[in-house]
């Protein structure tokens, strides 16, 4: 690249003709200024003003979040981080992990395993990680259907859970005689494939049964 040129009158420099102005440089030191940040009282000498400007509780700084906006004074810096920031960290109330200010909302909405969800069906607040197993196993309101439908129960219409239990009690004879003929089905089968002579005792067995 092409050499500088004094801003005076021209002249073409060379770095080896460039020297440090010491002369100058103490004259600037020696200089007693006021710090230019607002509200800062600092009155000090300007060979200090670097450090003083390093750690001035009134500057302007930016906040430690590279994805927050912010600009405040550094005095400020620590109510900021603890109340303002949106990309602050803060514990979950239902799972205790760390979670980012902005994203808690969506972190409790649909990932936090200890947050309440409603069930669809009875409306009840469960956690999370329980729903799954609530609906399926406990919620009286969920639909179920007759669990001896493979068997021959006739009853195809949903029921609510509570109303399943209620036919299982109801229908409990006719759902052993159910369960009875579909074995002696399978026992015939059997029967038919591997003739043995304990296939057929069982089959006979459970006909007696069935028809008594």
């Amino acid at each position: 690249s092409s050499n500088p040129r004094c801003p005076t009158d021209g002249t073409v420099l060379r770095e080896e003709q460039v020297f440090p102005d010491v002369f100058t440089k103490r004259e600037l030191n020696g200089l007693h200024l006021h710090c230019t940040n607002q509200g800062c009282p600092w009155y000090g000498t300007y060979e200090a003003l670097g450090g003083h400007s390093a750690v001035c509780e009134h500057a302007l700084i930016n906040c430690v979040h590279f994805q927050c906006n912010m600009k405040f004074q550094r005095s400020h810096q620590g109510e900021h981080l603890k109340s303002d920031c949106e990309y602050r960290n803060v514990k979950c109330d239902f799972c205790g992990k760390d979670v980012i200010f902005a994203s808690m909302k969506e972190h409790v909405d649909t990932i936090c395993e200890d947050a309440p969800v409603t069930c669809r069906y009875c409306k009840k607040d469960v956690i999370r990680k329980d729903i799954e197993r609530h609906e399926r196993r406990d919620c009286n309101e969920a639909p179920a259907t007759c669990e001896y439908q493979d068997v021959g129960c006739n009853h195809d219409k949903t029921l609510k859970r509570k109303e399943q239990r209620q036919h299982l009690n109801d229908g409990l004879i006719d759902h052993s005689g159910q369960l009875l003929r579909y074995t002696l089905a399978i026992a015939s089968q059997l029967n038919d494939f591997i003739p043995r002579p304990e296939y057929t005792g069982m089959s006979q067995k459970i006909q007696d049964d069935i028809t008594e």
